[in-house]
């Protein structure tokens, strides 16, 4: 069978999403291994895969899992800097020839296919790499990236699609503003990056009709472990994209949890935001408190709660008997009880909601969360809150909502559906099979 390589970066969410698409290609019989930064590794290793760190002089153990989140302009702008310089140093150590160290690797390993799992711009680096050999190569996108068009906004916005000029000029400067967004990464020199490389590996690409605009410089077949029908209504058909199964690994290695603890007579209500850090402690610790007074004034419900890094039970002050707080918890096996999910709007979490019918209150922190709970909302799955302005009130009102509401239950097992019959189905692992067979992506 073939060899199989699958290039992460290290986010949590991407790492995930990629697991269960490695599994099943594994379960046919190719050769699977893993290769990124160091901070994937023991993640990686942990769910039973070989893993090969690469650029480690640049980006040694701890480089990116010691940042606990920014502290005010003056630290964002201390952390900018300090970012600048390094990726000065890493982009003048490639063009130098740094670059053999991956590109050896893949001579070495000579991998039939590799898969590049993430949607932020320093993976176009390795796959520029790759490509230089001619390995056939895809992307896999764990969040759904709708490109530029009038009909669908940037996933960065909640805005949702509806008819009128008023819409029309509300995208409009949508798509203006995410241009301003890619300003930190223009200026850490990103992408000026990517195009030496391109030109340095004789790649030369034509730019996508203004109706598909999107930001890689390399095009490559994306596999985006969404179903269609979570998208808006509308959205432009991209050349090359393919929504394969929600490659959700059921068998990923999870917290412990003391499973006496729950109640199966009382509904289970789960809270987690994450792995990734948007805020200050103060920030999360005021939420957490809120969520712990509803859980105070609602006795027949019972609620766990996951902190992350930064929020310790102490912080919290008293917990209430029906609710048990941890920094980290089993979220799959929670899902499999729960009547519904407090969550960010991550893509993963959404997917595995459905995945086992939980519809959800999400409040959006950043980045794609405010497009994807806009999605949630428009498909029926959840409804949203508005986290800087979460009372007890507010967020009983909408606890109560989606506890109440047939039709958000009705909708998400139509979405639950979709998902497990392509889930069934598994396109994404057909499609990389018949690329290797075709000799061609």
């Amino acid at each position: 069978m073939a060899k199989i390589g699958f290039f992460v970066l290290p986010n949590t969410g991407g790492m995930n999403a990629s697991l269960n698409l490695a599994t099943d290609l594994r379960n046919r019989g190719h050769d699977v291994v893993y290769f990124g930064l160091k901070d994937s590794e023991a993640y990686i290793q942990a769910n039973g895969f070989d893993f090969i760190p690469v650029f480690e002089s640049h980006f040694a153990q701890g480089y990116f899992s010691d940042d606990l989140g920014v502290k005010g302009l003056q630290d964002a702008w201390r952390k900018f800097q300090a970012a600048r310089a390094h990726f000065g140093r890493f982009f003048e150590h490639i063009l130098k020839g740094g670059d053999a160290e991956f590109i050896g690797l893949l001579r070495t390993w000579q991998p039939d296919f590799m898969v590049f799992a993430s949607g932020n711009p320093p993976i176009e680096w390795p796959a520029l790499m790759a490509y230089s050999l001619g390995i056939k190569s895809a992307y896999f996108y764990d969040a759904l990236w709708p490109c530029e068009g009038r009909a669908v906004p940037d996933i960065d916005t909640g805005l949702t699609p509806e008819p009128g000029v008023g819409f029309y000029l509300r995208n409009l400067m949508a798509w203006q503003y995410y241009r301003l967004k890619l300003l930190p990464d223009t200026l850490l020199g990103i992408y000026r990056f990517t195009r030496q490389l391109a030109g340095r590996y004789g790649y030369h690409h034509e730019l996508y009709d203004s109706s598909v605009k999107r930001h890689n410089l390399l095009r490559l077949p994306e596999l985006i472990p969404f179903p269609a029908a979570m998208e808006f209504p509308g959205a432009v058909e991209i050349p090359g994209r393919h929504h394969i199964e929600a490659s959700i690994c059921l068998n990923r290695k999870q917290p412990d949890f003391p499973w006496q603890w729950l109640d199966d007579s009382r509904p289970l209500i789960l809270c987690a935001f994450g792995t990734y850090l948007w805020f200050d402690e103060a920030f999360y610790r005021r939420f957490f408190r809120t969520l712990l007074d509803l859980a105070r004034s609602k006795p027949e419900w019972q609620w766990v709660v996951a902190t992350g890094r930064l929020v310790a039970e102490q912080d919290l002050g008293e917990v209430p008997d029906n609710a048990l707080v941890k920094a980290s918890v089993p979220q799959l096996e929670l899902l499999r009880r729960a009547r519904m999910m407090v969550t960010h709007g991550g893509t993963n979490t959404i997917r595995e909601c459905v995945h086992f019918g939980v519809p959800m209150v999400s409040f959006p922190f950043g980045g794609d969360h405010p497009g994807n709970t806009a999605r949630i909302v428009y498909h029926g799955l959840g409804v949203k809150g508005d986290l800087r302005k979460v009372t007890v009130q507010s967020l009983r009102e909408r606890v109560e909502t989606v506890d109440r509401s047939f039709y958000i239950r009705s909708q998400v097992q139509l979405m639950q559906a979709e998902l497990h019959r392509l889930e069934a189905e598994k396109p994404g692992v057909r499609l990389i099979e018949t690329w290797l067979k075709n000799g061609n992506t």
